[in-house]
């Protein structure tokens, strides 16, 4: 019979490892879920249009008009201002001539003045409106990612391509109306769960005024 005790210490070392790798093998195998080890199953592709679910999607419209609101009053403000100045240097160019020297050179100070403040504020404008829209992009991409997702799982879909990573798909193949289908559902529940918590806090606000006038 074999004796473990007397073989060679190479021979022990080489034995080792074989079963340290069987067990890693099977450590592997076991993190692996089952239907990936079913080759019987055929691989599922999907693709979904991202420039149109950026587009499309409920949550990009809401951020759009966010914003809009948002910025409107400071833009036609800088279009009140940017009147102000056309018409400020339109009456420069008809005084102009009857104007003292100093008193053009003054107003000639003047309307730079003016000009150099309003670029700068619709360049700050622009630059916030820039960084808002930077913001809103993010939380946008990930809640579409979060659909994707959603929608891969529950479709049990290997792998999901966007449009820049293939030539062309089948219909069938296109996941986008239900990519749509599931950020309008989000939005949904999202919109419910602030009108309900919008709602809650208001009671709680009449019941203390209530309770402050007893």
């Amino acid at each position: 019979m074999y004796s473990l005790a007397l073989a060679p210490l190479s021979r022990l070392i080489t034995l080792f490892f074989r079963c340290l790798s069987a067990l890693v093998l099977l450590a592997l195998a076991a993190s692996i879920p089952a239907h990936a080890n079913d080759l019987t199953q055929p691989y599922r592709f999907a693709v979904v249009n991202m420039a149109v679910v950026l587009k499309r999607a409920p949550q990009s419209v809401a951020e759009s008009e966010r914003l809009e609101e948002r910025f409107a009053s400071r833009e036609r403000a800088l279009a009140v201002k940017q009147e102000e100045l056309r018409r400020a240097d339109e009456a420069f160019g008809r005084e102009r001539n009857l104007l003292s020297a100093d008193a053009r050179v003054q107003r000639e100070s003047e309307l730079r003045a003016f000009q150099r403040k309003l670029k700068r504020e619709r360049e700050d404008l622009r630059e916030e409106v820039r960084i808002s829209k930077d913001r809103a992009l993010n939380r946008l991409q990930s809640k579409v990612a979060a659909a994707i997702a959603a929608i891969r799982q529950r479709e049990a879909i290997d792998i999901i391509f966007r449009e820049s990573d293939y030539i062309v798909a089948s219909e069938r193949m296109d996941v986008t109306r239900a990519v749509l289908a599931e950020l309008q559902q989000q939005f949904e529940s999202a919109q419910s769960e602030s009108s309900a918590g919008q709602g809650a806090a208001e009671q709680d606000a009449v019941q203390e005024e209530t309770a402050a006038g007893e």
